[in-house]
Parts: C-alpha cells; structure tokens; sequence
C-alpha cells in the first residue's frame, strides 16, 4: 500500500490530501480542513502516526517544510 499525503493553502486555510492506494483496492481519498499551521501540524502527526511506515508527504503553495515540522515537533 502506498500513502501520499499532500499539504495545500487555501484562502481561508490549509487542507490535507490523503491519498490511500492498497494493491486490492481502488485509491481512497480523503480531505482534512485546518484552521491555522498548528491544527495541521496536529493532525499532519496524527495522520502519519496512523500510516503504514512507508508514506511520504508533498507541500504546496508555498508551505515551509521546516516550519511545519517545528510545529509538529512542540
């Protein structure tokens, strides 16, 4: 199984994509809305908790990976 998560902006916040490709199934997709960096900071931890351990994460739109992960890391 492969897990992608992506980290976009928005006007009014950041939202996460989460995509889910098991080999059995069809790829599964979900979307989490966040308010401010430290609420996606907070799910980002506990959505990469919930991952298999080989996932890996996109930015966009400008996001800092450093400040994210500082966040996240509190």
């Amino acid at each position: 199984m492969t897990y992608t998560i992506e980290v976009h902006r928005e006007e009014k916040g950041y939202y996460l994509e989460i995509n889910r490709n098991p080999k059995s199934n069809g790829t599964k997709n979900r979307i989490i809305k966040a308010n401010s960096l430290d609420d996606l900071a907070t799910i980002l931890s506990t959505e990469t908790i919930k991952a298999p351990t080989i996932f890996q994460i996109k930015y966009f739109d400008g996001i800092s990976k450093r400040d994210l992960r500082s966040r996240i890391y509190k």
